[in-house]
């Protein structure tokens, strides 16, 4: 154990003896009510010299490139750290794949939704099927979209022309929705990726 936690369990202990002697002895009370918040200061400052010093370690310890998980993405892996000389071969060893860097193009602005119906099977959405939905695209014209139609989301391909918007179906279930100019009408997002089970 480092000196600097040691030191902070014998404060932290000493604190719990001087409580037990304060109940039970009321003749030491004034002389350690006056040492207690020094004390206290005492073990917030421990504790935070402790907490610095088990962060520091995780680097030294291990003395290698991976600095823990909070900081580690898959641009940090691009070859094995193996004892001995590296082969040839690991200069064009691959790393693996995230999806996250795969399908998400902006961060902030992707979402993801569950679809729940039957209207887009012909553009190859099921239901059950996830969703990737990216808000920042605005050039939604001819794009499978989340779409709020007077309160209500829908799943539709949009088609905008000079003055009117269809909402088509890739169904023969359902007929295209011609937006009426006066509906309450907005595009909630582009559905970029489906992800669905085979």
């Amino acid at each position: 154990m480092h000196p600097v936690t040691e030191l902070r369990n014998a404060m932290l202990y000493l604190f719990m003896q001087i409580d037990q002697t304060n109940k039970a002895s009321s003749s030491k009370i004034k002389v350690t009510q006056k040492h207690r918040p020094m004390l206290l200061f005492g073990i917030v400052l421990l504790n935070i010299l402790a907490n610095k010093h088990t962060n520091d370690m995780e680097g030294e310890v291990f003395n290698s490139l991976f600095k823990g998980t909070k900081n580690f993405t898959q641009h940090d892996v691009h070859r094995a750290n193996a004892t001995g000389f590296s082969t040839p071969a690991d200069e064009y060893m691959e790393r693996g794949i995230d999806l996250n860097e795969q399908l998400i193009r902006n961060k902030p602005a992707t979402f993801f939704f569950r679809m729940n119906g039957d209207s887009m099977t012909g553009a190859g959405i099921f239901s059950g099927d996830a969703l990737i939905v990216d808000r920042s695209i605005t050039n939604f014209n001819g794009k499978v979209v989340i779409a709020v139609l007077n309160g209500e989301m829908l799943v539709r391909r949009v088609e905008k022309t000079f003055n009117k918007i269809r909402l088509i179906p890739e169904t023969n279930k359902l007929a295209p929705i011609d937006v009426d100019p006066f509906a309450e009408f907005s595009v909630w997002g582009v559905v970029t990726y489906v992800i669905h089970e085979v």
